[in-house]
């Protein structure tokens, strides 16, 4: 598998030619056939066991007492125990699980109890003898289908509806991976059979398959083991060296999967059996963490955290079972542990493709997990130490598990499952940013959107592509998520600068985490909010801009023609130039009022020409440079803001500076700061940072922030004042 999850995870083209159904429906029948006819074997054969009619159960230690009975023939024995060897001259077998007996001695009674015992069903009559005495003659009977029970077919559904998955996935796509997932299916599938048929054998039945149950259970989970170790090397990315290291996994494997064999799921071998599967399990734990040490991937993290979750579960049930019994209720709690545990694990592995797609999911499979573990050891703890029943136990486990759970929910998705994200209020501070910056330049909604979900997801890389998909989207294995931008009211900005219409961001939480289908819908909430935003904006200043387009053509027909009026009505020469600079000041203002956007070198010829004018008449000469490292283009907020600062520069000049040359240096440089310098040869005025700031200054001051920027004055060596102004991020590239 290549490393790039855009190639890797894409989906299948859309022209691709469709696989043919017909085989895959063939494999699956056949499938469903073969474990129908394993299923229906083993049902019959427990059906046609010969047993006694009644509930059986254990008094003290060994002790057997029948409860109740249908068979008037066991009347007499009701509520009596029977002596040691009463049932048919031979002990009942006791043990919940053979799986979980480590003890070799204890195992080996057990399944000579379950032969005999079947040897004595098999007669025509059974002797049953009571510590009292009494002594009765029984037929044994065939038990029937109806009395398998119902977790027996529970289990087996799950059992076979599990395998189904498995090869339906290898049939629609063959290759290895998908190989070794039946492989794992199938293994955890003949636990679960096992598990099915303890069920169904209450006591004073027999296990027609005791001798091999438990050898046969303990193979399937050493290569259970060992198989996840093989995913491990090809998935989620293929490691250097993968099949070679397979090789050298399953070399290992297979002499521990003999010697099991010769020696049994007893003593030794038992305890080989279990130490293979944790090394083997370590093993694939530290696949999914040493080669991922550089360059993470989020589901190789996911898989580890659950991973180590069940391991953690296992070795405890291990060494639990192991724990010397004091009671039958530390082997029924052992057995009822065992199967939640087999629960467990054949739904990691049925949810394991589905984890990628769903945040949400991983998350509660993991608690899940966490929360079984810890009522399997609870129960067992309070059964073992405490000698507690079953029953008690496992309430009280469920209940002090629980509440556990709900105390420490929240440490546990921040902490273990690394559930980490913006709060809600840095992400309402993020908005509202981000929403002023682009009231300012809308143009830059594409970059602060990238940004935004750069950080909320905290990702390792993102950039941009085209894509034709409108919905935002995780990819399959979720590390990556393609966030479209399309939009015919964001310009071309984004098309252009950033070669693409859609974000790409991999890797979320630093490749430690999973995307999911509620990020994909959390992004696309969040791209339609700034979208509205930036529409509502454009809409009130599409707004402003008619309204100042009625001001400017009101101003110009009735205070223009007003002054024009004035000026051929003008007592004297003096009032007429007055209201001659007047009128031009007037069209100066309602051309820039009436005008949507203002190239800055055309803004600069209009400022050169009325400062100009205005500083002629005070007869101060004017020096003006002008240095563009490029033209932009100015928004009317902006060209309003620099015409009203210089006309206030100059106007304090001419007031209070007694100056004959004033300085004009605008500069525009590559990253497109705005450089802004007006001085004068006049008389200082006092140390700047003393003046008290009127309307006059205080304007300056406003206008400067309103466009991000600073302002100083400073008192020049040879006399006169300097006003500086930056302002970064200045104008539209043209």
């Amino acid at each position: 598998m290549a490393d790039d999850p855009l190639h890797t995870e894409s989906a299948a083209p859309r022209h691709a030619r469709p696989r043919s159904r017909g085989p895959l429906l063939a494999g699956l029948l056949l499938t469903a056939g073969l474990i129908a006819g394993l299923w229906w074997q083993v049902a019959d054969t427990l059906a046609q066991q010969a047993v006694l009619s009644g509930v059986w159960a254990l008094q003290g230690k060994h002790q057997v007492v029948l409860q109740e009975s249908t068979d008037p023939a066991l009347a007499p024995l009701l509520h009596q125990p029977l002596d040691r060897h009463g049932f048919g001259g031979v002990d009942a077998p006791v043990i919940a699980s053979l799986r979980w007996t480590p003890e070799s001695s204890v195992a080996a009674g057990q399944i000579d109890a379950h032969q005999r015992l079947a040897q004595v069903l098999n007669e025509p009559r059974v002797t049953l003898r009571s510590d009292a005495g009494v002594t009765v003659n029984a037929a044994p009977h065939p038990r029937g289908w109806a009395h398998l029970g119902h977790l027996f077919w529970m289990l087996c559904a799950i059992a076979a509806t599990a395998t189904l998955i498995g090869v339906g996935i290898m049939l629609l796509r063959p290759d290895t991976r998908n190989a070794l997932f039946v492989a794992m299916v199938s293994c955890q599938s003949i636990n679960l059979l096992g598990a099915a048929i303890e069920s169904a054998l209450p006591l004073g039945v027999p296990n027609p398959w005791a001798a091999i149950d438990a050898p046969l259970r303990l193979l399937a989970d050493l290569l259970t083991a060992a198989t996840i170790v093989h995913v491990a090397c090809l998935h989620p990315r293929r490691l250097p060296d993968a099949n070679r290291r397979a090789k050298q996994v399953w070399l290992a494997t297979l002499p521990v999967a003999a010697l099991l064999l010769l020696l049994g799921a007893r003593g030794v071998g038992w305890w080989i059996g279990q130490a293979g599967t944790v090394v083997l399990s370590l093993v694939a734990l530290a696949l999914l963490t040493w080669p991922y040490r550089d360059k993470p991937h989020p589901f190789a993290s996911a898989l580890h955290q659950v991973g180590s979750v069940i391991l953690v579960g296992w070795v405890a049930l291990s060494l639990l079972a192991a724990w010397p019994a004091t009671s039958i209720n530390h082997d029924l709690a052992v057995s009822i542990s065992s199967r939640l545990w087999y629960l467990l694990m054949i739904g990691m592995l049925l949810l394991a493709p589905a984890i990628s797609r769903s945040q949400v999911m991983l998350r509660e499979l993991g608690l899940i997990a966490i929360l079984c573990t810890l009522v399997t050891a609870c129960t067992l703890l309070f059964v073992t130490l405490l000698g507690l029943s079953q029953h008690l136990s496992l309430g009280l486990s469920l209940l002090l598990s629980l509440t556990l759970y709900a105390g420490v929910r929240q440490w546990i998705q921040n902490r273990i499952l690394r559930r980490n994200a913006l709060t809600t209020e840095r992400m309402f501070e993020q908005l509202y940013r981000i929403a002023r910056e682009i009231e300012q330049q809308p143009e830059a909604l594409p970059e602060r959107v990238r940004q935004l979900l750069s950080e909320l997801f905290d990702v390792r890389e993102s950039f941009w592509q085209q894509d034709n998909n409108p919905m935002a989207r995780a990819l399959p294995g979720g590390s990556t998520l393609i966030v479209p931008l399309a939009d015919d009211n964001a310009g071309d900005g984004n098309r252009n600068n950033n070669n693409g219409n859609a974000v790409v961001l991999r890797y979320a939480q630093r490749g430690q985490r999973l995307f999911s289908e509620e990020d994909a819908l959390l992004a696309s909430r969040i791209v339609d909010q700034l979208r509205r935003a930036v529409g509502f904006d454009r809409a009130v200043e599409r707004g402003r801009f008619e309204e100042r387009t009625r001001m400017a053509q009101d101003l110009h027909d009735d205070i223009g023609a007003r002054l024009l009026t004035m000026i051929y009505k003008a007592s004297t020469p003096e009032i007429a130039d007055y209201a001659r600079h007047t009128l031009q000041d007037l069209k100066t203002l309602t051309r820039g009022l009436s005008a949507k956007d203002h190239l800055l070198s055309h803004a600069c010829a209009e400022w050169k020409a009325d400062l100009t004018q205005r500083l002629q008449a005070a007869h101060i000469e004017l020096a003006c440079d002008f240095t563009l490292s490029g033209d932009v283009m100015l928004n009317v907020v902006q060209w309003s803001a620099l015409t009203r600062i210089l006309r206030e520069l100059v106007t304090n000049v001419m007031t209070h500076a007694q100056a004959n040359r004033v300085s004009l240096h605008l500069s525009l440089s590559q990253d497109q700061r705005l450089q802004l310098r007006v001085s004068d040869n006049g008389k200082a005025g006092g140390d700047p940072s003393q003046w008290s700031h009127g309307l006059g200054l205080g304007g300056v001051r406003k206008r400067v922030r309103q466009l991000n920027g600073t302002v100083q004055w400073t008192r020049l060596p040879e006399g006169g004042i300097c006003c500086e102004v930056s302002m970064p991020g200045f104008g539209t590239p043209h």
